[in-house]
């Protein structure tokens, strides 16, 4: 399972995005600005390099497993925390280029929000993608106790005879996780504002459908990132389930098992699926902004 997560989820995830590509027309046809095109190559790119850095790397907190490309100085740690950065980094890049505060020659009552140009399952998806990401953390940093260094990372099981302790996302992972989902989904927001706060265009239906899309590959971004860290989590506690230790009792050997080693393969199928998912969302932006891009045309009403 660590060889799915770690390897095959960045492939599966490039084979969904272009068959999403080749059955979808070009994302590219509102006719993007090249600069428009130039700063979502940039930013996506920037989001991808960081997760497949770490997600190829083969490195976990809790082992490290043979990959095409093993970096030895890519830590196992970096791996819940580095998909949250780069996409924070990369949505930061997406608000670029600032539009300009034109006039559109028209009055305008219909006041625009962050919201405005975003679709409203794009944002339940985000939000449930989050609340589920919150609740794991707190859940599993509830759960872990400290090392000998004080490092919230272990789970304690009690057999009766001896402690054993293995490793969870403890405190010690989530909560610079947490901090950093906190600022990717506060950027998400700002570029979303960014986008939609300056006056439309003369030509409306062309300007607003130039921001739809700006909007969309901000949400693609942001729910890629979200989808990859909480493939990473989910993989951990698949980790933490499944562990089992023995404990010697007398002339027996008494296994000790989490309390729910049950799903323990369910979490590192979920694990691969959302990492998966997570690289095609990324991987899908970056294709539709290399395709040739045609204006679409747009009747007024």
């Amino acid at each position: 399972m660590e060889m799915l997560v770690a390897t095959i989820a960045p492939v599966i995830g490039l084979v969904l995005a272009m068959l999403w590509a080749s059955v979808r027309p070009p994302r590219g046809a509102v006719g993007l600005s090249w600069s428009v095109r130039a700063f979502t190559l940039i930013g996506s790119g920037i989001a991808l390099v960081g997760g497949l850095l770490v997600g190829l790397s083969g490195n976990t907190a809790y082992s490290a497993v043979s990959s095409p490309i093993p970096l030895e100085w890519v830590r196992g740690d970096w791996l819940y925390v580095v998909p949250l950065v780069s996409g924070f980094v990369g949505v930061l890049v997406l608000m670029l280029p600032l539009q300009r505060r034109r006039s559109s020659g028209s009055a305008q009552f219909t006041r625009r929000t962050a919201l405005s140009f975003t679709r409203r399952r794009w944002l339940v998806l985000a939000g449930c993608l989050i609340g589920v990401i919150v609740i794991l953390s707190v859940a599993a940093g509830g759960a872990s106790s400290p090392d000998k260094d004080g490092r919230y990372r272990l789970f304690a099981m009690d057999s009766g005879a001896a402690e054993i302790r293995i490793l969870i996302y403890g405190w010690y992972y989530s909560l610079p996780s947490l901090i950093a989902l906190a600022l990717f989904a506060g950027t998400a927001l700002l570029a979303l504002s960014v986008i939609a706060r300056p006056p439309l265009a003369a030509d409306t239906p062309h300007d607003t459908a130039v921001r739809q899309e700006r909007s969309r590959n901000v949400m693609g971004l942001l729910i890629g990132g979200l989808l990859l860290h909480l493939g990473a989590v989910l993989s951990f506690l698949g980790y933490t389930g499944t562990s089992s230790v023995g404990v010697f009792q007398g002339e027996d050997i008494i296994p000790i098992i989490a309390p729910f080693s049950a799903f323990g393969p369910l979490l590192w199928i979920l694990g691969g699926a959302a990492s998966a998912l997570g690289f095609a969302c990324w991987f899908e932006i970056v294709l539709s902004n290399v395709r040739r891009p045609v204006r679409r045309q747009v009747s007024a009403v």
